[in-house]
């Protein structure tokens, strides 16, 4: 499989990736991303959330300790 070697992903509608992500994904998610030259699709899972979480947290000492 190609991978792309930079450039930014472009939106991807639910029924343009369509079969080639898992049934479950597809079931729970409407927004996609797909790399412009290896076409691999992504979507904000747990790993997202995991960072966005992170990223709160973060904030919220850079809060306390200002």
């Amino acid at each position: 499989m190609q991978r792309c070697r930079g450039g930014a992903s472009r939106g991807a509608t639910p029924g343009e990736v369509q079969g080639r992500v898992p049934e479950g994904v597809a079931g729970r998610h409407s927004h996609f991303r797909q790399g412009p030259g290896c076409q691999r699709v992504f979507w904000p899972g747990t790993h997202h959330d995991r960072m966005q979480a992170l990223v709160d947290t973060l904030r919220g000492l850079k809060a306390v300790g200002t």
